[in-house]
């Protein structure tokens, strides 16, 4: 196991515990993980290969660093470095320019005093399409915290495993693999029917390449 660390800062502020605690709504989750301190991500290198993204401030208010290890079973090159890098970056939103928002809020009675007081929250993204649409379909007309156990269930299924030291990481399901699952298969994961359709019906577009 080895492992590569870096302090990351984004184009203006970000408030990194507020921003990254929707990751919290289920306790199942098992993909994007936040403890209240370390934010846990497993991406590809680019290269086919599993790595795993550490992150957590690097101090205190919306303008400290993010401190950003990249670990793996074996030697984390440059090339995983930065790969895992550019995820962090896109999750977190580091390129998202805040000012035109926060210069509208300040002329209204009601924003303005949230935005002073929560100045660097962030709209976290998902890594690609794919994933956003199968967690929107995941949790819809459900409450959260069920969406991420059914999803769990299928990322278990599906993802792939990085095994680093005693410890198992899930990545999201790669759309191929998904887009060979059955319904049958995730009505017994508790997906109602619709939704296993729509989950197949995505991963097979995204996979085909038709997923614009």
């Amino acid at each position: 196991m080895s492992a590569s660390r870096k302090n990351l800062k984004p184009s203006g502020p970000l408030r990194f515990h507020e921003s990254v605690l929707r990751y919290q709504h289920s306790p199942d989750e098992l993909v994007n993980r936040y403890d209240g301190e370390v934010f846990r991500r497993v991406v590809e290198d680019g290269g086919g290969d599993l790595i795993l993204l550490e992150a957590k401030a690097a101090g205190e208010g919306p303008d400290a660093p993010v401190a950003l290890s990249v670990r793996g079973p074996e030697t984390v090159t440059k090339g995983m470095f930065s790969a895992g890098e550019s995820a962090l970056r896109h999750l977190l939103a580091f390129d998202l320019d805040l000012g035109p928002f926060y210069k509208l809020a300040r002329g209204d009675p009601h924003l303005a005093p949230l935005v002073r007081k929560f100045r660097g929250l962030r709209p976290v993204r998902y890594l690609d399409l794919f994933e956003a649409l199968v967690t929107a379909i995941t949790t819809q007309q459900v409450n959260l915290a069920f969406g991420g156990r059914i999803r769990s269930r299928l990322v278990k299924r599906w993802g792939e495993k990085l095994r680093i030291g005693n410890e198992t990481h899930f990545a999201f399901p790669r759309p191929e693999r998904l887009a060979r699952a059955r319904v049958d298969t995730l009505l017994k994961m508790q997906f109602s029917g619709r939704k296993a359709e729509y989950v197949i019906g995505v991963a097979q577009a995204a996979a085909e390449g038709e997923l614009e």
